[in-house]
């Protein structure tokens, strides 16, 4: 699972390198959502 989200950011920065917006918008929700759950996990362990 890790492997194929990996996959995805690695994708979705080649194109948001290329100036997609859509890429960009998206990528940024990836990584915000990523850091809520490390910090539930982390604060609440779920």
């Amino acid at each position: 699972l890790a492997l194929g989200e990996y996959n995805i950011d690695a994708e979705l920065a080649k194109k948001a390198e290329k100036g997609d917006n859509d890429s960009i918008t998206l990528l940024e929700e990836r990584k915000n959502e990523r850091a809520e759950k490390d910090l539930r996990m982390k604060l609440f362990g779920i």
